[in-house]
């Protein structure tokens, strides 16, 4: 089995404008592709605990994107205490 690199291009402009945005309808959007793409339940946008069945990254992921949209994460700016669910989503 190969192992292959998957390489994906961004409109870096159009994901900038969502930074902060406090857009809930985009956030449903993510929890709704997560979903779709790994099978579990639909996140809330307001979930604190993972919930049955639904994968580590998948939580944490949906966690650091909540945390990116209503603007808890600005980009350039270091945070000064990096969650648990943000350095997993990073890292994995």
């Amino acid at each position: 089995m190969s192992q292959r690199i998957s390489i994906h291009t961004i409109n870096l402009s159009e994901l900038i404008v969502h930074f902060g945005s406090r857009d809930e309808a985009i956030l449903r959007a993510v929890a709704g592709r997560l979903q779709k793409e790994g099978g579990g339940p639909v996140l809330g946008n307001d979930t604190t605990d993972k919930p049955e069945g639904v994968q580590e990254y998948t939580f944490d992921f949906f966690v650091a994107a909540r945390e990116i949209i209503r603007g808890t994460v600005h980009p350039g700016n270091s945070l000064p205490e990096e969650s648990q669910a943000m350095v997993n989503a990073v890292f994995t």
